[in-house]
């Protein structure tokens, strides 16, 4: 008997039982790496396929522009997919998915991760894909641009279900009581376990789940993380090209979507990908792209862009990004030209930090107003030691009786800086500044009251990417890019 046969001979059995128990399940292996779960409840039916994206021949893929609108039996037919669910809601023309979108590389026109204003402050979250599997869920109030190493990107509402490990409960009917037909993707601790969730609705014998119901169930799982994806009569998951839920009574066909999430078998691999079934690599300006073993070239010349490898991946560099894929530059005095994965963005220092752009040590960063001295600078002004590192303003109070001093806190001269009247006299009795590790070596008695080595007391800091302002919310998660990199090719200055 095929696995096709024996998954249609399951489901029969299953609901043709006169009486289903609560929690009757029946696994089915279809793929290596890929297991189906059909479960009974009172007034449910749940269907849950879970991939082990550690398997190597198995591989994560989001429908492409054109290729749709279609049904999910459509798209699977089309891509021989092992797996295909419904993708994110659409647009009202059905054109196009309503968050960021990635198919195998190619994002959707004015594929964008847009905020939600008519349901919630946050965005409209999104799970992404690297060519090597790695996959992780947006944050929410977090936008973000599309990177190129985002192989494969899918939308799935504002209302994140589980985030680390944690329910996420919403207020209101919406999410608490109305059940219908649900669409939903989680991911394990570890990132291997991917689970694709539809439960029946509409339906004599299954009602459908709530939001707070899905975040329950994805729990009960052990998921880490997870969303929601369409649902309604959109709900819809095909394995091995047979459909396996039943549909709403109201709405017995499939309904066409705009785009799907489908998971792909490819045991058979090509020679160039032998070493590495899932992995990116560079042949002079071509990119090899490796997905279960099947080999892609994307000619970045096409695009007047090299190809690069760094940071375990590879991606093609736009001309823009002329000191490599993870650099900055200085366009001009106040332009900062930031580069990820070869991907360029630009900001306006003057906008954000109200100065200029500098370059130093192998990179590039606005310079905050407050840093008169340039960029990396350190500077004292009275008992406040001010200091400037790439453009980022902090401060510190001296403290302890130590004196602000050619930009460091430092004892005063032939004092002590502890306050207690006793000299510095290195002689490991308490209360002196002796580094002896003995007990209250400042002002206080419980200890050192000082920041860590490495730490100061920042009384007015603007380190943070969080420190943003709001015409810039959108650029947070490049801004820290920015910091990254710059420190980053500070260091290997240094070294």
């Amino acid at each position: 008997m095929s696995q096709r046969s024996a998954a249609a001979l399951i489901v029969s059995l299953s609901l043709c039982s006169a009486a289903p128990i609560a929690a009757a399940d029946l696994w089915t292996n279809y793929y290596p790496g890929v297991d189906y779960l059909y479960r009974v409840e009172t007034g449910q039916v749940i269907h849950m396929a879970e991939v082990n994206l550690a398997e190597e021949a198995l591989w994560i893929r989001v429908s492409r522009e054109g290729e749709g609108p279609s049904t999910p039996s459509t798209q699977a037919a089309f891509l021989g997919s092992a797996l295909t669910v419904n993708g994110d809601w659409s647009t009202a023309s059905n054109t196009r998915p309503y968050g960021l979108s990635v198919g195998n590389g190619w994002p959707w026109t004015d594929s964008v991760d847009p905020p939600n204003p008519p349901h919630s402050p946050d965005d409209w979250i999104f799970l992404a894909c690297t060519t090597e599997k790695s996959c992780f869920f947006d944050e929410r109030g977090l936008q973000r641009n599309w990177l190129p190493i985002w192989q494969n990107v899918v939308g799935g509402n504002e209302a994140k279900l589980v985030e680390q490990g944690v329910g996420q409960y919403y207020n209101g009917a919406f999410y608490t009581t109305d059940r219908h037909p649900r669409t939903g993707v989680c991911l394990d601790a570890t990132g291997d376990l991917l689970r694709v969730f539809v439960v029946q609705g509409r339906r004599f014998d299954s009602l459908g789940m709530s939001f707070t119901e899905m975040t329950d169930l994805m729990l009960s799982f052990g998921c880490s993380e997870g969303m929601m994806l369409d649902g309604g009569g959109s709900s819809g998951m095909v394995l091995d090209g047979v459909l396996v839920n039943e549909r709403p009574t109201n709405e017995p066909n499939e309904r066409v979507v705009t785009n799907h999430l489908s998971v792909m078998y490819t045991p058979s691999f090509d020679s160039a990908c032998t070493p590495a079934p899932n992995s990116r690599s560079c042949s002079a300006d071509i990119l090899n792209i490796c997905q279960g073993g099947q080999h892609e070239e994307l000619d970045c010349g096409f695009f007047s862009a090299t190809c690069e490898e760094d940071l375990g991946t590879a991606y093609c560099v736009l001309p823009a990004c002329s000191g490599g894929g993870n650099s900055s530059s200085c366009n001009g005095s106040s332009e900062l030209a930031v580069c990820s994965y070869g991907q360029a963005q630009t900001f306006n220092c003057d906008s954000f930090f109200g100065a200029s752009c500098e370059e130093g040590f192998g990179t590039a960063y606005c310079v905050d107003s407050r840093c008169k001295a340039g960029g990396n600078a350190r500077w004292c002004d009275g008992p406040i030691r001010k200091e400037c590192n790439l453009g980022l303003y902090s401060q510190e109070v001296c403290t302890s009786g130590n004196v602000c001093l050619d930009g460091d806190c430092v004892p005063p001269e032939g004092g002590d800086d502890d306050d207690s009247g006793a000299d510095d006299d290195d002689s490991g009795l308490s209360n002196d500044d002796d580094d002896s590790g003995l007990s209250n070596d400042d002002d206080s008695a419980a200890g050192d009251d000082s920041p860590p080595p490495g730490q100061r007391e920042d009384a007015d800091s603007t380190c943070g990417c969080e420190a943003a302002p709001a015409e810039f919310e959108g650029y947070g998660f490049l801004l820290c890019w920015v910091l990254f990199f710059a420190r980053r090719r500070s260091a290997e200055h240094a070294d």
